[in-house]
C-alpha cells in the first residue's frame, strides 16, 4: 500500500446509504461538497443514489463501493478495496442494519442481526481506522430499543431469539463496543459516538405482522422522516468530543449501565483485530 497523501480529498463513508437515513446523511454530505464512499450491499441501487446526487450536487465525487456485512470475510474485501483509492478517511458513519423476522443462525451458530448490526459492523471501524487521521469521526448508529434488555449470556448467540428483542441487544452490544473504542482511540483524537435517530419512518419499522397495516395508519404519520433521523448523526460529525450519545434531543455522555460494562470484554473478543 503507497503512503495516503494528506492532500487528497478525505473520504466520507456511509454505509446503508440506499436506506431511508443513510440516504438522507449522503444527501446532506453530498450538499457540503464531501467526497464519498458509498458502502453498499445493492451496488445498484448505490449506483443509481450517486447519479442522483451528482445530477443535483455539481461536482461532488462520488465513489461506490461493495460492502456485505453478513460477514467478516465481506468486510476485509470491502477494506482491500477501500485502500487501493490511497485516500484518507475523515469518517465512517456507519448506517447500515437488519431486522430480521425469523432467527437467521450462520454455521457457527451466530444471528444475523448480531453479525450484521454489531460485530461486522465493528471490525469495519476496527479495520478503517488505521485510514483514518487525527480529528476524524466514527459514528455508530444505535437504537432506542438497547435500552429494553440485556447482552445474553451466549452472545453472539441467542437462547431464545425475537424479532424486536434480537434486534435490540445487537444494537447494545454495539453501543458497548462503541464505547470501548471511543477509548481506545483517544489518544489517536478520533471521535467516536454513537446517534440514536429515534422512530424513523423507513423499512426497518415494518414488523411483517398482522398489525403493521394498523400501526402505518395510527402511528406512521406521526414519526420522524429519514431526514430528520438523519440529524444526529450529522450532529455528531461536526462534535469535537469524543464518546457521545447524539438523539434529536440533544448530545450527552454515552455511558453505559454496570451491568453493561461487564460484558465489554465478551463483545470485543467476537471482533477480529485484522
Amino acid at each position: 500500500m503507497s503512503p495516503i497523501a494528506p492532500s487528497s480529498h478525505p473520504l466520507y463513508i456511509v454505509t446503508g446509504a440506499t436506506g431511508g437515513i443513510g440516504g438522507a446523511v449522503a444527501e446532506a454530505l453530498a450538499r457540503e461538497g464531501k467526497t464519498l464512499v458509498l458502502a453498499c450491499r445493492n451496488v445498484n441501487a448505490a449506483e443509481a443514489l450517486a447519479h442522483r446526487l451528482r445530477n443535483d450536487v455539481q461536482g461532488v465525487e462520488i465513489l461506490v463501493l461493495h460492502l456485505d456485512l453478513s460477514s467478516f470475510n465481506g468486510v476485509r474485501r470491502f477494506v482491500d478495496d477501500l485502500k487501493k483509492l490511497y485516500r484518507p478517511v475523515a469518517a465512517l458513519v456507519n448506517v447500515a442494519g437488519t431486522m430480521t423476522r425469523h432467527s437467521t443462525p450462520d454455521v457457527s451458530g451466530v444471528e444475523l442481526d448480531y453479525r450484521v448490526n454489531c460485530l461486522s459492523t465493528a471490525l469495519l471501524a476496527r479495520l478503517v481506522s488505521p485510514l483514518m487521521p487525527p480529528r476524524s469521526h466514527i459514528v455508530f448508529t444505535t437504537s432506542v430499543t438497547r435500552m429494553l434488555w440485556d447482552i445474553p449470556q451466549a452472545f453472539p448467540r441467542e437462547g431464545k431469539f425475537s424479532q424486536l428483542a434480537t434486534y435490540g441487544r445487537s444494537k447494545l452490544a454495539l453501543t458497548v463496543f462503541a464505547h470501548c473504542l471511543a477509548e481506545e482511540l483517544r489518544q489517536r483524537d478520533i471521535r467516536v459516538a454513537c446517534a440514536d435517530p429515534g422512530v424513523v419512518d423507513t423499512a426497518m419499522i415494518t414488523m411483517h405482522r398482522w398489525f403493521d397495516r394498523l400501526a402505518d395508519i395510527l402511528f406512521r404519520p406521526f414519526i420522524s422522516t429519514p431526514r430528520k433521523g438523519a440529524e444526529p448523526l450529522l450532529r455528531a460529525l461536526a462534535d469535537d468530543a469524543t464518546c457521545r450519545l447524539h438523539t434529536c434531543r440533544g448530545a450527552y455522555i454515552l455511558t453505559l449501565r454496570e451491568s453493561w460494562k461487564r460484558r465489554e470484554a465478551d463483545i470485543l473478543a467476537q471482533v477480529p483485530m485484522a
